[in-house]
């Protein structure tokens, strides 16, 4: 009933839009609308007019001022009249003045693209119900007609053949009412028997297929729901599929049914492309940076199809993406530059040697001890970009191994005992479990090599590192403390990044690469642990490391 009254009021809006149009494009209206007055010959006419169309006319310039009034009256605050103020082609409202309902189609009056008036043209609802009436009278027949054919066909059913009507009526009712459900029809006639075995065919056809219908609907559904990627339907103006993604993204309401885009994208960032797409009737391909609360990079593609008045978006988060090219960028200019530094220092003093240098015994000693320096810093660099390119994949069972990590961590200090004592470090091993630990030491030496390297390169003078082994009851934890010279809060979210460096002058001095804790944070993922850090400038770092007891290979 509702969508029978929607479609009659929607079809007298066009049909008194397009008796409007004359009105619109009269120049004498619109230069009586610029005068601010009506003659008494176009009031004439619009009386005549309004006899002959039985509706009713109210015209008012630009500012409220009404020209031509007739009964209901028009105002400037008139709900019509509101849309045209924020330029709309035109609106309608259907509403009741002094007890009785009337259509009221408010349009503009444009000179030169400006707006100089307001017109509005009224129409009893009385006058047009009956459409209603009409369409609803004509779904009644044609039922009654459909009921009597099937009365009817029944009827001979009956006559012809034992009264099986009583037998198929029930069972196909209830079919249609529950479709889910499975029906048979049990007989015991043997005249009948095809009849009943075609229709009982009929049924269960129509339950599967009701049921395939069914599954891929709710397959459908939860698919959509489910996906990654964002997906919106707009059909004539209405939002008829959204999935939550989109709406979780755009921090969207659940729509109503029906609901028209313009209101439920109000506060979206996808109504100013969702508008463009519609208006210009056209598909549309962009990237859309949302930077509030959190920044967000979308592909949106908008499809358009003129036949279907539909519009069909899909949307992918593609921030990560970015950011992983960005990642890739810096690491190729990173890579690029820390590995020019060295080759260039030594090609030069190769230069300058062969240029004469090398006749001075002291000078090229100088040097090669230089450039001996830059290729084992090469080396190194080579070493941990290999190691950053393991991923565990080449693990095996066998490869893991029962190991103390205590033992690891003593020959590893006693690699760095010169540089120990070089700085006066005290150094403490606060062994408080003797549980061993089963991996992978390729890749959990390393781990423990880079803290050590990294607490003692970084620590000052006297200063102390302590380590402390314990246990809980599936994790192995291992913590390296120093006294150094400490992280500030905010690089320590960026300190396991490829080739950053928190004070870039130290540690060039101290000849780091920038990937030693990549290389930590990388081979713990691998060894299934995690790795965590916190800080004070000035007073020292503390990284803590948690590995299960229990290794799985890859």
């Amino acid at each position: 009933m509702y969508y029978l009254k929607h479609t009659a009021i929607l079809n007298e809006v066009e049909q008194l839009q397009q008796m409007a149009k004359p009105l619109q494009h009269s120049q004498l209206l619109k230069n009586s609308l610029t005068k601010q007055a009506l003659n008494r010959n176009i009031k004439h006419q619009l009386d005549q007019w309004q006899q002959d169309t039985h509706l009713t006319v109210n015209l008012m310039d630009k500012h409220g001022h009404v020209l031509y009034q007739s009964t209901p009256t028009l105002t400037i605050n008139s709900p019509e009249i509101k849309p045209l103020l924020q330029k709309e082609k035109m609106s309608y409202q259907l509403r009741s003045w002094n007890k009785q309902e009337y259509l009221f189609v408010a349009f503009p009056f444009k000179n030169n693209g400006d707006i100089i008036g307001y017109g509005r043209l009224a129409l009893p609802y009385k006058m047009f119900s009956y459409t209603i009436k009409r369409t609803q009278t004509l779904v009644t027949l044609l039922y009654l007609i459909v009921t009597i054919l099937i009365v009817g066909l029944s009827y001979l059913l009956y006559r012809e053949r034992y009264r099986p009507i009583h037998t198929l009526l029930p069972v196909l009712k209830r079919m249609i009412k529950h479709p889910e459900k499975k029906a048979v029809i049990i007989h015991e006639s043997d005249d009948l028997t095809e009849l009943y075995e075609t229709v009982n065919h009929l049924l269960s056809d129509m339950n599967k297929t009701y049921l395939a219908y069914q599954s891929n609907k709710y397959q459908l559904q939860a698919l959509i729901n489910d996906l990654q990627i964002g997906v919106i339907v707009i059909e004539n103006q209405h939002v008829t599929l959204i999935n939550p993604i989109v709406q979780k993204w755009f921090h969207l309401n659940v729509p109503s049914p029906a609901s028209i885009y313009v209101d439920y994208f109000a506060q979206s960032a996808l109504l100013p492309l969702i508008q463009q797409s519609l208006n210009h009737k056209q598909s549309l391909h962009t990237e859309l940076h949302i930077a509030h609360p959190h920044e967000y990079i979308f592909d949106v593609s908008l499809h358009y199809s003129d036949e279907h008045q539909q519009l069909i978006g899909t949307i992918y988060n593609i921030t990560e993406l970015r950011q992983l090219e960005m990642m890739q960028e810096d690491f190729v200019r990173n890579i690029s530059h820390e590995l020019k530094t060295p080759t260039t220092s030594i090609i030069g003093f190769i230069e300058t040697l062969k240029d004469g240098a090398i006749e001075d015994t002291e000078q090229a000693r100088q040097f090669l001890d230089i450039m001996e320096n830059d290729a084992h810093r090469l080396q190194k660099l080579i070493q941990e970009i290999i190691q950053l390119s393991r991923n565990g994949f080449e693990l095996t069972e066998k490869d893991c191994i029962a190991l103390e990590p205590s033992s690891i961590i003593e020959h590893l200090l006693q690699q760095y005992q010169h540089m120990i004592q070089q700085k006066h470090l005290h150094v403490k091993l606060d062994t408080q479990t003797n549980q061993m630990l089963e991996t992978y030491p390729y890749y959990f030496e390393p781990i423990i090599k880079n803290l050590i390297e990294n607490a003692i390169l970084y620590n000052r003078q006297n200063g102390d590192i302590k380590m402390t082994l314990t246990q809980t009851t599936h994790h192995y934890h291992i913590t390296i403390e120093d006294t150094g010279i400490g992280i500030a809060a905010h690089e320590i979210d960026r300190i396991f990044e490829r080739f950053y460096r928190v004070d870039k002058s130290r540690n060039r001095y101290f000849g780091g690469t920038g990937l030693g804790l990549s290389i930590v944070k990388h081979y713990t993922e691998v060894l299934h642990g995690k790795v965590t850090v916190t800080s004070q400038l000035g007073i020292g770092t503390k990284f803590h490391l948690s590995f299960p007891l229990k290794q799985n290979a890859g």
